[in-house]
């Protein structure tokens, strides 16, 4: 599964995004999921901005080697879901990629808390931190949700195999119940005869 993180500039929000994700998966202990980010409008390869490589040291979280995406339809094609910082950046990837609606949400929409996240560019490393500590919130809120979906799946996946091997089992009784009533036929068929012949 891949998971996508999309703000304007792909060197604060999103950024930070997709670090405290890497982050709060391994700590979850979540596997095959795959964290990426991009911007609406990123010079690629822009690096994270420093208050935002800052902000996240003090969680114990390096992105200082990160590199800035732009958004494109074939990177939207690639993801199964789209996590827009605010509700413009959903309809600016609802514009270049119509079809796909059914995985794109705003982060708060997804986590269920329903408010966008402010840009903290050229403000003071505190609106960043505390950015970042809004961005934790509602992305492990995100992965809580997604976990409790894949196990779903999952056993929704069990109770399918289940019914498989339950038909398959049946299936399997009714032919041997065919091949045991069709040998008792012939076997009343045979003593049918013998009588005949004795007659």
């Amino acid at each position: 599964m891949k998971i996508l993180f999309v703000c304007t500039g792909n060197t604060c929000r999103s950024s930070m995004a997709e670090g405290i994700a890497k982050a709060l998966l391994k700590e979850k202990k979540m596997n095959g999921i795959e964290i990426l980010s991009a911007g609406t409008m990123a010079l690629p390869g822009s690096p994270a901005s420093e208050f935002a490589v800052n902000a996240l040291k003090s969680m114990d979280i390096d992105i200082s080697n990160h590199k800035a995406t732009l958004v494109d339809k074939e990177l939207l094609d690639e993801v199964d879901l789209i996590l827009t910082m605010t509700k413009s950046h959903y309809y600016y990837v609802l514009q270049l990629a119509p079809e796909a609606e059914k995985k794109l949400f705003t982060l708060g929409e997804y986590a269920g808390v329903g408010s966008d996240i402010p840009d903290p560019i050229g403000q003071p490393l505190e609106v960043y931190e505390a950015c970042a500590a809004v961005l934790k919130q509602m992305i492990s809120l995100a992965l809580n949700k997604i976990a409790d979906e894949l196990e779903e799946n999952e056993n929704s996946g069990y109770a399918e195999n289940d019914e498989d091997l339950a038909k398959d089992e049946n299936s399997a009784r009714d032919g041997e119940n065919k091949d045991k009533n069709s040998t008792e036929n012939k076997d009343e068929n045979r003593t049918a005869s013998s009588i005949i012949d004795i007659k």
